[in-house]
């Protein structure tokens, strides 16, 4: 799956945000919608990466090195290390990744079980090692 990373600057060239995503438009939006920066953006750079796993290192470098002035994770560490979960966990978001709960609210299961935030693509990809597909609705 490509996955792009992304910078973001404002109209005097300072760097905003990094980022990595499979869809940036709809990231930009969610970005100008959610982040009171996200109405800053003026200009955005991008780069395709034929894996998620080569764009997450890009980006994770991207933002040690660039320092970015909206990534929170710049202060907290940005090497992408979630919590690993246990098999039950794995099970029971696999089980609420199929019912008709909608993806933020399975994101929510998932934070509130492994007890620290994790992002969408963590849920969606666990789903996949565990299952193989991330096709929803089907058990």
């Amino acid at each position: 799956m490509k996955t792009s990373v992304y910078a973001a600057y404002d109209v005097g060239g300072v760097l905003l945000y990094v980022g990595a995503s499979m869809n940036v438009k709809h990231r930009l939006w969610q970005h100008s919608s959610k982040s009171a920066w996200g109405r800053d953006v003026a200009k955005v750079l991008t780069k395709k990466f034929s894996t998620r796993q080569r764009a997450f290192a890009v980006e994770t470098r991207a933002i040690q090195i660039l320092k970015p002035k909206h990534n929170i994770s710049v202060h907290q560490g940005a090497d992408r290390k979630y919590p690993i979960p246990t098999e039950a966990q794995v099970q029971n978001i696999v089980k609420h990744w199929h019912s008709k709960m909608k993806r933020a609210s399975v994101v929510e299961v998932a934070q509130d079980m492994m007890g620290a935030p994790v992002p969408s693509h963590w849920v969606r990809d666990l789903v996949i090692k565990a299952t193989g597909s991330a096709k929803r609705g089907q058990p």
